[in-house]
């Protein structure tokens, strides 16, 4: 929230800005909007892989200007928190700490958590498709019935987180030996705990930056497929999605990379891991008065 930067000084307090998208998505400030988009440094992305707020041809959009605003005041702050590790995004993580010294890449946050299920303990390994639309998305009724229709006719048990508000979410699962696939909508928080457990995605983005990180997903890390289908036609394409991820060859492909970043992963959020070392740095460096004794891990 860009106005706490202003009160903050005014109050003579710290403040940390804590951004909840990726790293790449941050870079969409204003002097990139009208650039070619493999000019955007550390990025190699086409333009339908452009949050939806990137794309709007209002200027007085209010998603727009907020995010613009964001960026301005953000070399104001004491430090900026961005939810991923090092070498997730190490490209375009190296542009942006170019403008903004200030950087902590601090993750995966929910590494902290676990929770074991007994529906899940009963499954084969492998064999469960992991279904969440987050906090925000709604869908119509059709396409909730295509959804759970595409799911029944894969024949493989699944489980799926929905909300009272989803029709007119649950990522501590993802851990689970039985999970072998995450349907989602590629919010940010989804995708990097999704990293975390090492499971391949089925991409469905609907909008913001989640667009962008379905591409990351598919196309860059090699741990995805991305959803295309109307209302009348996804459930077709979710039941071929669910078959080829857990019983063929592309999808024997996508857990083998997604066992690697998971290590990865293990490796940044470890004790003596960049995205550690980076929470003690954030700490001393932008939070601690200069005499207070130096924080540890």
């Amino acid at each position: 929230m860009p106005f706490t930067i202003e009160a903050a000084q005014q109050l003579g307090l710290s403040v940390v800005m804590f951004l909840t998208i990726s790293a790449y998505e941050s870079c969409f400030t204003r002097e990139y909007l009208d650039t070619v988009i493999d000019w955007i440094p550390g990025m190699n992305i086409r333009i339908r892989d452009l949050p939806s707020f990137s794309r709007i041809t209002d200027p007085n959009d209010h998603m727009f200007n907020f995010t613009l605003d964001s960026a301005e005041v953000a070399s104001k702050a004491s430090g900026i928190i961005f939810h991923t590790f090092d070498a997730l995004e190490v490209q375009v993580l190296d542009a942006i700490s170019a403008m903004f010294p200030n950087l902590f890449t601090i993750g995966p946050l929910q590494l902290l958590l676990y929770q074991c299920l007994r529906w899940l303990d009963s499954k084969l390994p492998n064999s469960v498709i992991y279904v969440n639309f987050g906090i925000a998305i709604v869908v119509k009724k059709q396409q909730f019935i295509e959804v759970a229709m595409g799911l029944a006719n894969s024949n493989h048990p699944f489980l799926w987180i929905i909300r009272p508000d989803l029709v007119t979410g649950g990522e501590e699962v993802l851990n689970h030996p039985s999970i072998g696939g995450f349907l989602t909508h590629s919010g940010w928080g989804s995708t990097i705990e999704n990293l975390s457990a090492g499971v391949p995605m089925i991409c469905w983005p609907f909008e913001g930056d989640q667009m962008t990180n379905c591409r990351y997903t598919y196309k860059e890390r090699g741990i995805g497929m991305e959803i295309n289908g109307d209302e009348d036609g996804i459930r077709n394409v979710i039941q071929k999605s669910v078959r080829e991820l857990l019983e063929g060859e592309k999808g024997k492909q996508m857990r083998n990379k997604a066992s690697e970043w998971k290590k990865l992963v293990v490796e940044a959020a470890a004790p003596d891991g960049p995205s550690s070392k980076n929470l003690v740095k954030l700490v001393n460096e932008s939070l601690l008065p200069k005499e207070h004794i130096p924080a540890k891990i």
